[in-house]
């Protein structure tokens, strides 16, 4: 009968001694984040970790009850969001929780910038322990609430990074050719390759771009409306990123030799979002027999197309839906005609978590669809050394 009376009911909840860190890693790779995107961060740095008694009456009428004891906790935390600099923060979600505003959970926001100085807490508490994280974007919060649990709660942040809002349409997606040139060139953490080594006149939008057009790869993704939101988060080589990214912008990359050039495969002129692209159909040879290399017998050109009934007709896209809080979500093509003729030809889903908008994650999937779908032929021939000038997309007239 002990639990009426005063003393003899008492409980104690288990008291944590430290804090439970759930994502902080030294081996993680600093998140690159362009655009407008969700990220999780990685703890670099916490202290000051505390309990703090809670005691909870219990009991009914006239029973004493002798309570429960229980423990909320803190404790002063950096998060490191990625690259900087950035633009801003501009959603927190935690746990089930979200918020636009990050100062209301006592977070305080460093933009990134090289020689920033260090969090002015650190500096005064803890001024052996205070570096400037030169270069990374954090939230940095002193004796932040934990609740009852000692464990830090689950966060990420829809996050402005480099390039931010630069795209072709409004909504905070970065512009692709600034992307691609930032994975090459950028000379803090870029891939190393040498700048003057990519042709510059294909790469950017000539001055006559919003006139009477160009055929640059910056023109072509402005008038298809693509912009990119990557947060390249885990280590990937360079070549297998920029192979995805010509990809989902129908791009082809070529190297000459002495050059990087970066052509899209667009076929038709087109005008939008205030510039225009003209596709360079300019043929560079217009062959003739007397041109080829060939076995005597054998037909100079051979020409082979594959089986329509084998060509792939339906095609899924995954994108972070920036809509519905950066969520998975499946883009789909069909081609149904060829579906009614030869039965579904599903081809392989293609992960593209760079694309965050449902309306461009269309026109990229129907692009790739219809390349997959209609491009069937192929030509072979061999010219002598005359011809060695000839670089990949070059355009030639077989005859």
């Amino acid at each position: 009968m002990s639990f009426f009376l005063g003393g003899g009911g008492k409980k104690v909840k288990p008291q944590y001694t430290g804090i439970q860190v759930q994502t902080s890693s030294s081996t993680m790779a600093i998140t690159l984040l362009w655009g407008l995107n969700r990220i999780a961060p990685n703890i670099i740095w916490y202290g000051d970790f505390q309990s703090h008694k809670q005691k909870e009456k219990v009991g009914k009428g006239g029973l004493v009850g002798g309570g429960v004891t229980s423990y909320t906790y803190s404790a002063s935390i950096i998060l490191a969001l990625c690259q900087g600099p950035i633009d801003d923060v501009y959603r927190v979600f935690r746990n089930q929780d979200k918020t636009t505003d990050f100062t209301s959970l006592g977070f305080s926001l460093f933009l990134g910038e090289v020689g920033q100085a260090p969090w002015g807490y650190l500096s005064s508490s803890h001024p052996d322990e205070a570096l400037s994280y030169s270069g990374i974007a954090y939230l940095a919060a002193a004796n932040y609430d934990l609740g009852t649990s000692a464990a830090t709660p689950q966060h990420s942040f829809e996050t402005g990074g480099m390039r931010y809002n630069t795209g072709p349409i409004a909504g905070g997606d970065a512009d692709c050719a600034h992307v691609v040139n930032d994975l090459l060139t950028a000379p803090e953490w870029g891939s190393g390759f040498p700048e003057t080594s990519i042709d510059q006149d294909q790469l950017w939008s000539g001055p006559d771009a919003t006139t009477t057009g160009d055929s640059s790869f910056q023109t072509y993704c402005r008038v298809k409306g693509f912009g990119f939101s990557p947060a390249l988060s885990s280590q990937e080589s360079a070549g297998s990123i920029l192979d995805r990214w010509s990809q989902l912008t129908d791009t082809a990359v070529v190297w000459t030799g002495y050059s990087l050039k970066l052509i899209p495969y667009g076929m038709k002129e087109v005008t939008a979002n205030g510039y225009h692209f003209v596709p360079n159909l300019d043929p560079v040879y217009n062959l003739t027999d007397s041109d080829y290399l060939s076995e005597p017998g054998e037909p100079p050109v051979i020409i082979s197309r594959s089986d329509p009934s084998d060509a792939n007709n339906s095609l899924k896209l995954t994108i972070n839906d920036r809509a519905n809080e950066y969520n998975d979500a499946p883009v789909e093509w069909k081609d149904q005609g060829l579906i009614d003729l030869y039965g579904v030809r599903q081809g392989s889903s293609i992960d593209a978590h760079e694309i965050c908008s449902l309306v461009m994650g269309s026109t990229v999937v129907s692009l790739i669809g219809q390349r997959l779908a209609y491009s069937r032929n192929n030509y072979e021939f061999l010219l002598p050394p005359g011809f060695c000038l000839l670089e990949p997309m070059d355009i030639v007239v077989v005859n």
